[in-house]
């Protein structure tokens, strides 16, 4: 099915996808203020004794800071870069500044199991042979749950199942989420409509083999099954969590099961853990576990609260990859997220209807508010919902009412579970992007930018080092901010709004286009985009009422003739496109229209630290991943 994708970009995100210029929401250029970065739910104006001491952390107590970094001791920063040439890595405990920068002159490109020995020697949170183990056959593994048909006679249901068909049944139906309201006429894409859309492939039938990928489902009920005919559906109790610990009631079951069925129709190597709430430590289990989807969140509020905080708190200590519905009440009148979904660390998805290409009712409004009058980028990115699967109709019913659920996928939980599914995969195929969620975010936010809407296709994430079609640079910086960048005396800098002059701190790579795309597809190179993401602690955002870092990227080039040197920038250098200043955690740059006749080969791309808390629990620490991605003349390589 051949869709032609709109952009959906909220007002104050259109800067930091291609911005030009710095402009605010209502015009004025270089304002701060409707910066999203100020979160009201605390009064900073007269903390508490003890919030006064947690603001202010002794510069040389910094407790957290190396277990903040994920490396371990003996590192003071690592680089890691991957792409079609293969993989690199770098410990710069011996670079005394500019370490992001010299990754091409002191990172020779590795074989697979050379990297991953580097990355097991200097990384925090890794296994043995860098690889998540292939699980045992069910039977042999205890904490295998088979799920059943239903576990809603605990609350008091029966459940019957009839065969159904959208085609050969009628539309005026309600569904469980609108049982209080008048029949309404539901239209919805098939799945393998969505599934067409999308590009899903199999990851075998392209790559080969993969290893499996532990994705826990954050739900307040266990997953069943929604079809007799789909076996036994297995899942893992996570830490053994006792099954009397989940709801039994028909609603959260049948969320809990539509998540985990479309999880499992967009992901061939994921193995879901069941847990009622984030599992301690996802890199004991087996298969490792890389990722979570939640979709609950919380009731809807309208800013950054303790919830977004303990989120983000557990991805930036155990760097899972989390992906989140941004809540169905998103757009109705107010716009509100759920709880958790404001987490800047994590992915929050928001729902688009397969016909319309347009958001869903319940996800209407692209603008969402962090603070009373600040404008977030939330959600990051869009995948489809309202979608059926010729399946099962189930009726519930107890003493005193029934209710009919239709085999049908609507919500963002929806769109976030394949969402999910489609990382899941992605993480299957590439070791390098597990224990990144600034990276995976940063290739997000690629993809949702190359296909022109907020939906980025299956193949955008899931790709090897070999795939012409979907080339990627991706990179990580951790550690010691002043290893990692080095400062620069420039004074006649391309763009003076984002304060590249003395003293700043930065990271510049220098590239030709023959790095991003080969000798072979150097004709075609149109531009490209190129995303930043970075990792904060979710007590500093709280704590402090903004994030405690935040970083700029530029890029220009070098007029035909000049000598485009690593260090420093020509004074006449063009700025093709930066970023806008004051935006969440991302980032995201575009050139266009790359001729040979007016573009030379050599281009730099900054990244600028502009600002930095000092009273930041991991002050100096910076977790931060970058992908570049080439936009070729054709509409899809």
């Amino acid at each position: 099915m051949k869709k032609e994708y709109l952009i959906l970009l909220a007002a104050g995100c259109v800067a930091a996808s291609a911005a030009n210029v710095n402009y605010d929401l209502l015009g004025r250029k270089g304002s701060k203020m409707n910066s999203p970065m100020v979160f009201k739910d605390v009064d900073y104006a007269n903390p508490q004794k003890k919030e006064k001491q947690k603001l202010a952390p002794s510069l040389e107590d910094r407790t957290l800071a190396k277990r903040a970094s994920g490396i371990k001791s003996g590192a003071k920063a690592i680089v890691g870069k991957f792409g079609p040439e293969g993989y690199k890595f770098t410990n710069c405990s011996n670079i005394t500044a500019g370490c992001g920068e010299k990754l091409s002159f002191y990172a020779n490109t590795m074989s697979l199991s050379s990297y991953r020995q580097k990355v097991n020697s200097n990384f925090i949170n890794v296994t043995q042979d860098g690889r998540a183990l292939e699980p045992e056959a069910s039977a042999e593994i205890p904490n295998y749950v088979s799920a059943g048909r239903t576990r809603s006679g605990a609350s008091g249901f029966s459940m019957t199942e009839l065969s159904y068909t959208f085609s050969t049944n009628p539309v005026h139906v309600a569904t469980f989420d609108e049982r209080k309201d008048d029949p309404v006429l539901i239209k919805s894409a098939h799945y393998s409509d969505v599934k067409s859309s999308l590009g899903r492939q199999l990851v075998n039938e392209k790559y080969g083999s993969a290893t499996n990928v532990g994705v826990y489902l954050a739900e307040e009920a266990l997953p069943t099954r929604l079809n007799p005919r789909d076996g036994s559906a297995p899942f893992i109790l996570a830490e053994n969590a006792s099954m009397s610990d989940f709801k039994t009631q028909p609603g959260f079951e049948m969320r809990a099961s539509r998540m985990y069925k479309a999880l499992k129709r967009f992901s061939q190597r994921s193995v879901v853990y069941a847990k009622k709430n984030r599992p301690s430590n996802p890199a004991a289990a087996n298969p490792q576990i890389y990722m979570g989807l939640q979709a609950y969140g919380g009731s809807p509020v309208t800013k950054y609260s303790g919830s977004a905080k303990k989120l983000d708190n557990y991805i930036y200590d155990n760097r899972t990859v989390e992906i989140l519905g941004a809540g169905n009440s998103f757009g109705k009148s107010t716009g509100d997220l759920s709880g958790d979904a404001y987490a800047v660390n994590a992915i929050t998805v928001g729902a688009l209807d397969p016909f319309t290409d347009q958001p869903t009712p319940y996800s209407a409004n692209n603008k969402t508010k962090y603070g009373d009058g600040d404008w977030s980028c939330k959600p990051e990115m869009y995948n489809y919902s309202n979608f059926h699967i010729n399946d099962y109709l189930r009726t519930y019913t107890s003493s005193k009412t029934s209710y009919n659920i239709l085999p049908y996928y609507d919500g963002t939980e929806a769109s976030a579970a394949i969402t999910a599914g489609m990382v899941s995969d992605m993480l299957s195929v590439n070791e390098f992007y597990r224990w990144h969620p600034e990276v995976v975010k940063a290739v997000a936010l690629n993809g949702t930018y190359n296909t022109h809407s907020k939906v980025p296709m299956y193949n955008h994430f899931v790709f090897d080092q070999k795939d012409v079609n979907n080339i990627h640079h991706s990179y990580y910086f951790i550690g010691d901010v002043n290893t990692l960048m080095k400062e620069y005396d420039d004074y006649d800098c391309p763009n003076s709004d984002i304060g590249c002059g003395k003293g700043k701190k930065e990271i510049r790579l220098v590239f030709d286009k023959y790095d991003l795309v080969g000798m072979f597809y150097q004709d075609d190179l149109d531009g490209f985009v190129a995303s930043i993401a970075w990792l904060n602690s979710g007590n500093d955002v709280y704590n402090l009422g903004k994030l405690p870092q935040n970083f700029e990227m530029e890029i220009y080039h070098q007029p035909a003739g000049s000598t485009l040197v690593s260090y420093g920038a020509k004074r006449d250098a063009t700025s093709l496109s930066w970023s806008a200043q004051d935006m969440p955690p991302f980032k995201s740059v575009t050139t266009y229209g790359y001729e040979r006749a007016t573009h030379p080969v050599d281009f730099t791309l900054r990244i600028v630290l502009t600002d930095e808390d000092t009273r930041s629990e991991n002050y100096g620490q910076m977790v931060l991943g970058l992908d570049i991605k080439p936009i070729f003349k054709t509409k899809q390589r």
